[in-house]
Formats: structure tokens, C-alpha cells, sequence
């Protein structure tokens, strides 16, 4: 796992915009725009056991080949 984990919903995981933008008023004066949220409820990751209750433990059984 990252650093970041996997994050618990939408609501609790930072992120940013790829793009960069330029905003131009009326008068012409521009604003250079490169966006990032913070989530109002803080970052919260899921608990390693949590993930893999969700994804479906893995397999406990041996296959023997013929």
C-alpha cells in the first residue's frame, strides 16, 4: 500500500486539477488558476484489514495438478 492509502469515500481524499488556467476579466487583468481541495472532514484511509474485506480475501485453498 502508499503512503496514501486507499481512501475511505470521495468525501475524505485530497486532489488537485491537472490542467492550469488563466481567468480574464473585463479589464484584462489575469489570474493564473491551479486548483487543490482539502477535504472539509480531514483524510482518512482505510485500515489494511478493511481493504481486503472489501476486495475478497484471497484464496485459502491448494489446487493439486493431475
Amino acid at each position: 500500500m502508499s503512503d496514501r492509502a486507499i481512501p475511505r469515500s470521495y468525501r475524505m481524499m485530497q486532489g488537485f486539477l491537472v490542467h492550469s488556467f488563466i481567468f480574464v476579466n473585463a479589464k484584462g487583468d489575469r489570474t493564473f488558476f491551479k486548483g487543490h481541495w482539502r477535504p472539509l472532514l480531514g483524510v482518512h484511509g482505510l485500515a489494511w484489514d478493511e481493504a481486503v474485506k472489501i476486495n475478497g480475501q484471497p484464496a485459502t485453498y491448494t489446487h493439486s495438478w493431475p
